[in-house]
């Protein structure tokens, strides 16, 4: 194979919360994540010397970049050597809690698995991807799945009644992380399993621990919500934000960049394929 290219999609959290401070100075959550119709697409080909190439002028070309550190990694689990050129056509938002870094680094180790059939199973590529961030083991779920943990723990959820599509809305800003959870005060007012089964019912609860905290930090992202639920029926932070995940439009909404979403699942033997969906 002297090509492969891939979609390397990102993700909503349909609730998100924060349950406690860990001693390891992450914090402990749980969280429905979706993989959803937003995606990077990413052609990885063989070379004489890593080449990441991108037009995306905020992307990184360093070792910084997950997708050199997911290299990175891979050669370092199986003593492999080889150079790698990786063409990056980037569109999902950066410092959007979307999840394109991490879904970029489980796109690489997938590649990678695939360009030299070295026949890893699934769950082993997401153990390694735990090592380089707490969300990228969920992209080796099928689409769809209940994150605990700090993110790394992964349970499929099937036969979920998911939305048929929504709306990703992105401000012209994002937000940090680290700088989210430093604020966030431990207040979740339900028990992540019971927001876990609102799902299958005819009242779901989209809820965000973290919105309260990124609210304070840019007090903008109060705003922005409040206007967007008088355009859609539901607005949920995802992640630790800048982006909004809304459902139902009500009335058209054209102050800020939004993208028209469907939820994604993979077949268990094959990564992503958006085009299909």
């Amino acid at each position: 194979m002297s090509a492969l290219t891939l979609f390397s999609p990102a993700k909503v959290n349909l609730f998100f919360s924060v349950i406690a401070k860990r001693e390891d100075d992450y914090h402990e959550i749980a969280s429905l994540y979706q993989a959803i119709s937003l995606a990077d697409r990413i052609t990885f080909s063989f070379h004489s010397e890593d080449v990441l190439l991108t037009s995306h002028k905020e992307v990184p070309k360093d070792r910084s970049n997950l997708i050199l550190q997911a290299v990175d990694l891979f050669r370092k689990k199986t003593n492999r050597s080889f150079g790698l050129k990786i063409e990056l056509e980037k569109h999902i938002p950066i410092g959007g809690g979307l999840g394109g870094g991490s879904s970029n680094c489980a796109t690489t180790l997938w590649a990678l698995n695939d360009l030299l059939n070295t026949k890893i199973p699934s769950h082993v590529l997401a153990q390694w991807g735990s090592e380089l961030g707490s969300d990228i083991p969920f992209f080796f779920s099928l689409g769809t799945a209940y994150c605990s943990g700090r993110g790394e723990k992964v349970r499929e959820i099937s036969n979920f009644p998911s939305f048929e599509q929504g709306w990703i809305v992105i401000p012209p800003f994002g937000m940090s992380t680290k700088e989210v959870y430093r604020q966030t005060v431990i207040s979740s007012f339900f028990k992540p399993e019971d927001l876990l089964q609102s799902f299958f019912t005819a009242s779901p609860i989209y809820q965000n621990d973290l919105e309260k905290a990124a609210f304070v930090l840019d007090p903008r992202l109060s705003s922005i919500k409040n206007e967007l639920l008088s355009c859609y029926d539901k607005v949920v932070m995802s992640g630790s934000g800048s982006s909004f995940f809304c459902l139902r439009e009500r009335k058209k909404s054209h102050v800020l960049t939004k993208y028209l979403v469907k939820p994604v699942q993979r077949k268990s033997e094959s990564w992503y394929c958006i085009e299909d969906q």
